[in-house]
């Protein structure tokens, strides 16, 4: 019940608890990690070093963003996004580590800007993989409600640091809390391995595909760069974070300044940056959990880009009234907390509506260019600046910058929704020649089809895949297998199930070179489907030797399939069936369910029927393909209970498949079913096609065109029925039906004129007027559509 009310509240689905719990942790993990790293080198620097090098150190922070930006946008499109973050992970860790050896075995001054400089370049090259890794795991209507709820656990983990800050400077020295923050990263890398080894790899990610690592790696900064030239929103988006990080880093100095000249010990100073963290981090936590997506659903994003720019502007311009100590816990405020709770999520989701193959390019193309050259470019202004005897000069640089960033956000707002569309329109992209209608395709289109297979985008590749498969099937297997070896192994197993039908014999060689090269898991395990599906004889000896070293749920997919093979109707079929349905894993009913489509000679246990209540699309699918198979399904009263309750949260998908499923009974109740979900209010193609099912069997209530011209049948109801391409009433019935409704219209037109003449402004006189409008247009557009009928059924 708690657990219904805290989803309910955060607004996160049943499906989606796991997921969300999972991110939820890392961000705290890393939010630790960062929390740390952030008062630990920064008070070791600046009671070392002191703030007047701390110009110098941004502007070696660009450099480090530079160099490290161009690693990762290289790579970011090609290593998968859960095991580059460990690989970011475990190496700042290293880091960290060889640091404290060389602090305890020698006294070096520049261990500690170099300590610094990693938490700085770390914190931003996090902050970008995070969100990143985050969109290949939520699709985008998933980002945009459960995005603050993850991003709190930055806030969650920050909270933790502020409070172990405090308590580690009472039991330990500062260079030994390193360690402090070595453990959080650590801990983080094992949590992502955990999941990912159970879950598999991001489902939304989509390599590119694997050559020479410097000319692969060239080719994607190109990409990067030259797409930034050409989206508006994306180059948008770069100044926009241009001038955040001008702003951003001028208050970080004027906060820093104001700490070190009011604050005197190293320690007090420790536990001040602490609870600077603490307090940011549970206002923080607070907002982004209880405000931030609220603010999303309510205002829509491009108003919440817009409330980090106005308080970027009020926190720089109150340094004008001088260096104080509430000045600066306000700026640290807006720089740490609203940032977070809002600026962040919006930012991040900016970038969902850019083409899917070109997002980790877009945002290393930040890492790569715009936070090193802005980070320069503030370096030098404020080395200068800092050469004055007041902090003014250097206030006036943030608050010129602030103004900037909050133009380019409007700017920002009003090429979101252009981009967004366009990327759609690309996304559905079907071709110069429409060759989706051709029965024979020509030979220009037919090398159209063929030039399509060797697109970077997975969708584009299979949509002409298919399209070849159904209009040129003799010159698809050919082409979709020479195009195989230039696609990475997710999409050349995609192609490949293309091909298994016709089974061509370099197939099991393609599919065998992808198995030896493949090192995921899940990508094995569909493979070795695939060569079962082609009766490949080596596949189950290899299967079986596989298997002995996994135990997962694709695993047990296998292990399933090589039972079958062996004997069908053994009864250890049936109980490794039973046993993995009865498990709450989804992923193992999916297993089940994939497995008994492959092998239709198999009964689907009796259990398979509660999948139809799966939170899984795909499974309920699944479910009602196979449930047919069931004997007596039909006369099975509690399974009508069930898909009635079922349509009430189905996807548009799954009702269509529900209304096909309940057609094929073709008994009074399932046709009461039918007619109840024709009368309700589910998407008009849904109920179309459950009243086109009913005519079909024959079973349109008798008293339809009664309760039709007696207007007991809903509007839109009436639409479809008269829309639909098999007419229900014959020719007299619905000349009748339209001479009834042009005497409604008129007699409807009448009372809106004596209304009229006794008009007023009151609320009552507007909602009447308002009705009786309704009604005629409703009148009028039954009338068009009677019409339209009775001329088409001339013709």
């Amino acid at each position: 019940m708690l657990k219904q009310f805290i989803s309910k509240t955060l607004l996160i689905h049943q499906n989606e608890q796991r997921e969300t719990f999972y991110f939820l942790s890392l961000f705290i993990l890393i939010g630790l990690a960062m929390g740390f790293g952030k008062g630990i080198t920064e008070t070791l620097f600046l009671t070392r070093f002191g703030i007047e090098y701390l110009p110098t150190m941004f502007m070696l922070t660009a450099l480090g963003l530079l160099i490290t930006g161009l690693v990762y946008g290289s790579i970011v499109d090609i290593v998968t996004p859960h095991r580059l973050m460990k690989i970011l992970v475990v190496s700042t860790a290293a880091v960290i580590v060889g640091s404290w050896v060389l602090i305890q075995s020698m006294t070096l001054s520049l261990i500690y800007p170099a300590l610094y400089l990693l938490q700085e370049t770390t914190y931003d090259l996090f902050a970008v993989h995070l969100m990143f890794y985050v969109s290949q795991n939520l699709h985008l209507s998933q980002s945009k409600r459960l995005s603050p709820i993850i991003l709190s656990g930055i806030s969650i983990g920050g909270m933790m640091s502020g409070v172990g800050l405090g308590i580690g400077t009472l039991v330990l020295s500062l260079d030994n809390m390193l360690w402090l923050w070595v453990t959080a990263l650590l801990s983080g890398a094992l949590l992502v391995r955990y999941y990912h080894q159970k879950h598999g790899p991001s489902p939304f990610f989509h390599a590119t595909k694997k050559g020479h690592y410097v000319a692969d790696s060239l080719k994607n900064i190109k990409q990067g760069v030259s797409f930034t030239k050409r989206s508006p929103l994306l180059l948008s988006l770069c100044l926009t974070l241009f001038f955040t990080v001008i702003a951003y880093y001028t208050l970080k100095y004027l906060i820093n300044l104001t700490f070190v000249t009011k604050v005197p010990s190293e320690n007090t100073l420790a536990k001040v940056i602490g609870s600077v963290i603490a307090f940011n981090s549970i206002a923080g936590l607070f907002i982004q959990i209880f405000v931030t997506n609220r603010f999303f659903e309510k205002f829509g994003i491009r108003i919440v880009n817009l409330i980090f720019p106005l308080s970027m502007i009020a926190s720089n311009a109150f340094f004008l009234l001088g260096l104080h100590i509430p000045t600066a816990f306000f700026g640290s405020f807006v720089r740490d907390t609203l940032m977070g709770a809002f600026r962040n999520p919006s930012y991040n989701l900016f970038f969902e509506a850019l083409p899917p193959a070109m997002q980790g390019r877009s945002r290393s193309m930040t890492l790569m260019f715009v936070l090193p050259i802005s980070l320069l470019c503030v370096g030098l202004l404020l080395h200068f600046m800092q050469q004055s005897e007041t902090h003014l000069p250097i206030t006036m640089i943030g608050v010129i910058a602030t103004i900037f960033l909050f133009w380019f956000s409007v700017r920002t707002n009003k090429v979101y929704y252009d981009t967004l569309i366009t990327t759609m329109s690309e996304a559905t992209y079907l071709g110069k020649s429409d060759v989706s209608r051709l029965a024979k395709p020509t030979s220009a289109a037919l090398n159209e089809l063929k030039e399509g297979l060797q697109s970077d985008e997975r969708h584009i590749v299979l949509y002409y895949a298919r399209r070849l498969m159904k209009f040129a099937p003799d010159e698809a297997s050919p082409a979709i297998l020479h195009a195989l070896n230039r696609q990475p192994n997710r999409i050349k197993i995609e192609l490949a199930e293309l091909l298994v039908v016709d089974r061509p014999e370099e197939l099991n060689d393609a599919l065998w070179q992808c198995f030896d090269n493949s090192t995921d898991h899940e990508e094995i395990c569909a493979i070795l489907h695939l060569l079962m599906d082609v009766e490949d004889p080596m596949v189950w000896k290899k299967a079986a030797s596989w298997i002995t070293q996994h135990e997962t749920a694709c695993a047990e997919g296998i292990r399933l399939r090589i039972l079958i093979h062996e004997n069908p109707a053994d009864s250890a079929v049936q109980k490794s069936l039973e046993l993995l349905l009865s498990a709450s894993d989804p992923e193992s009913t999916k297993v089940v369910l994939n497995t008994l489509l492959r092998h239709r000679e198999v009964t689907p246990p009796a259990s398979t029927i509660k999948q139809l209540m799966s939170p899984l699309e795909e499974n309920v699918l699944s479910t009602l393909v196979l449930i047919r198979n069931i004997p007596d399904i039909s006369s099975d009263s509690a399974i009508l209970s069930m898909l009635e309750k079922r349509m009430e949260t189905a996807t548009f998908k799954v009702k269509l498949a529900i209304v096909e499923f309940l057609a094929s009974f073709k008994t009074a109740d399932a046709n009461h079913l039918l007619y109840s979900i024709f009368e309700a209010h589910h998407q008009q193609n849904v109920r179309q096609l459950a009243l086109c099912e009913l005519h079909k069997n024959d079973q349109v209530p008798e008293d339809l065109f009664e309760n039709l011209i007696n207007d007991r049948v809903p509007f839109s109801a009436q639409q479809i029925i008269l829309d639909s391409s098999e007419p229900f009433f014959s020719k007299d019935e619905i000349k009748s039906l339209v001479e009834n409704r042009v005497n409604k219209a008129s007699k409807l037109h009448t009372l809106q004129q004596q209304i009229e003449s006794h008009a007023d402004e009151s609320l009552q006189y507007r909602l009447l007027s308002t009705l009786l409008e309704e009604q005629f247009r409703q009148s009028l557009d039954t009338c068009l559509a009677g019409l339209s009928l009775i001329e088409n059924q001339k013709k």
